[in-house]
C-alpha cells in the first residue's frame, strides 16, 4: 500500500493477489469517499459483488470494468451508480477525417495538432512525447442503462 497525501489524500491499495475481507477491513480503517476500481475484469466484479459489506463511508464508485455491458450482465441492480470509462457512446459525435502517411509522420503530425479518433481526440506533447488532450467518455450506470456523463 502507498500513500499519498496532495490536496486530497489517496490511498492505492495493490489487489493482485486479492483478499476480500483484507480489502474490505481496509475500507473500514480508511473510510474512503470514493472507490476506484482499476483490475481485472474478475477482480472488479468480486470487489462489487460485496459492495454491501463496503464501508458507509463510499458515496461514488468507478470501475474500468463498467464500460462495458458484461459488468451489468455479471452484476446486476448492483451497478446502480457505477462510473466507467467508455470507448464508444451511440449519441457521441466523433469528427470525420483520414489519414495516410509514414508512422513518422503520423508522430509528427501528432506532437503538432490534435488528432480525432473514434475513441476522440489526443495530441502528443512535442518536448516529452506523452499523449495530451484526451477524454475518454465516462457512463454511469442509472435504471439498468448506461448514461453519458457530461464531458
Amino acid at each position: 500500500m502507498q500513500t499519498a497525501t496532495p490536496e486530497y489524500p489517496v490511498q492505492l491499495i495493490s489487489y493482485s493477489a486479492l483478499d476480500l475481507d483484507a480489502l474490505l477491513r481496509e475500507l473500514h480503517a480508511s473510510q474512503p469517499e470514493i472507490l476506484v476500481l482499476a483490475g481485472r475484469f474478475e477482480q472488479e466484479i468480486q470487489i462489487l459483488r460485496a459492495r454491501q459489506r463496503w464501508a458507509a463511508s463510499i458515496q461514488a464508485v468507478a470501475a474500468v470494468a463498467a464500460g462495458v455491458h458484461a459488468f451489468r450482465d455479471e452484476l446486476g441492480r448492483t451497478v446502480e451508480g457505477v462510473i466507467g470509462p467508455s470507448l464508444w457512446e451511440v449519441h457521441a459525435s466523433f469528427p470525420a477525417g483520414r489519414f495516410s502517411g509514414s508512422a513518422s509522420d503520423m508522430q509528427a503530425l501528432c506532437r503538432t495538432t490534435t488528432v480525432f479518433t473514434f475513441y476522440r481526440g489526443f495530441r502528443l506533447d512535442s518536448a516529452s512525447r506523452r499523449q495530451v488532450g484526451h477524454r475518454i467518455l465516462l457512463i454511469q450506470w442509472d435504471q439498468d442503462h448506461r448514461v453519458q456523463l457530461p464531458a
